[in-house]
C-alpha cells in the first residue's frame, strides 16, 4: 500500500521565484545609468516636440504661399514658444513676421514681361509652293519670308 499511496500523492512542486519590477528607490536615484536614460528621454521628447512644431509651421507656411517652408522654418525655429502640452503657441505670429521680413519668399513668382521662350518652336508645316503663292493676295505675300518666296520663284 505504501507504493500506491506514493503514486497518489502529488509530486512536490518546483519553487517559483516571483520577480518584482525595479522601482527607483532612494539608493539608486544617483545611478549614472538612470541619469543617462533621463537625459535620453528628455532629448527624445524635445526632438518630437520640434518635429511636431516643424510640421505645424510648415503646413501654415505652405498655406500662406511660402516657396521654401523648410528654409523659413530654419530661420524661425529659435523664436518658437511652446505651451505646457508641447504645442507651438506663436505659430501665426511667426508666419506674419516671416511674411513681413521675407516677402519675396511668399506668393507666385511671375516675370515682369514675357521673353517669348517658345517663339519659333512651332514652325508652320505649310510649305510654300508656286500654286499657293499664286492664290495669295499681295498683302499676304508681303508678310512672307522673302527668302522662301525667292526659293519658290527660282524653282519655276
Amino acid at each position: 500500500m505504501d507504493k500506491i499511496q506514493q503514486q497518489i500523492q502529488p509530486a512536490t512542486e518546483p519553487k517559483v521565484e516571483i520577480l518584482t519590477p525595479l522601482v527607483p528607490s532612494q539608493n539608486n536615484t544617483n545611478d549614472p545609468e538612470i541619469e543617462k536614460l533621463r537625459t535620453e528621454n528628455t532629448a527624445l521628447q524635445d526632438s518630437l516636440r520640434m518635429r511636431d512644431a516643424r510640421d505645424d509651421l510648415n503646413r501654415l507656411l505652405h498655406a500662406a504661399g511660402a516657396r521654401s517652408p523648410e528654409l523659413l522654418f530654419a530661420a524661425a525655429k529659435d523664436n518658437l514658444q511652446f505651451s505646457d502640452n508641447g504645442k507651438v503657441e506663436n505659430a501665426a505670429a511667426i508666419v506674419e513676421h516671416l511674411k513681413s521680413t521675407f516677402p519675396d519668399q511668399f506668393g507666385i513668382n511671375k516675370p515682369d514681361r514675357s521673353i517669348d521662350g517658345g517663339t519659333g518652336s512651332s514652325s508652320p508645316t505649310r510649305l510654300l509652293t508656286a500654286e499657293i503663292l499664286s492664290k495669295m493676295t499681295p498683302a499676304e505675300i508681303q508678310k512672307l519670308n522673302w527668302d522662301d518666296v525667292r526659293q519658290v520663284i527660282s524653282d519655276r
